[in-house]
């Protein structure tokens, strides 16, 4: 009984390690690249922030990322990467 649970644990091991190896080897998922940086500007309870984001486009006070269109009327600057 014992012989079987370390040749199991064996089997795996050296499977784990098979598997490691080959993993750099499979594709992986690439990542988006946004053309458009957008500075928005925000005030909450008396501190003001300017976070960015990356965007595919922005039109207005849209920002469209990932087909997706966010309303924002704090757009202070766009800049293209």
């Amino acid at each position: 009984m014992k012989n079987e649970n370390y040749l199991i644990a064996t089997i795996f091991f050296i499977l784990g390690i098979i598997g490691g190896l080959l993993y750099p080897i499979f594709p992986t998922k690439p990542t988006k690249k946004y053309p458009i940086k957008v500075s928005c500007y925000w005030e909450t309870n008396q501190t003001s922030s300017y976070p960015t984001m990356d965007a595919d486009s922005v039109k207005g006070d849209t920002i469209y990322k990932d087909g997706l269109g966010i309303v924002n009327k704090n757009i202070k600057n766009v800049s293209f990467k």
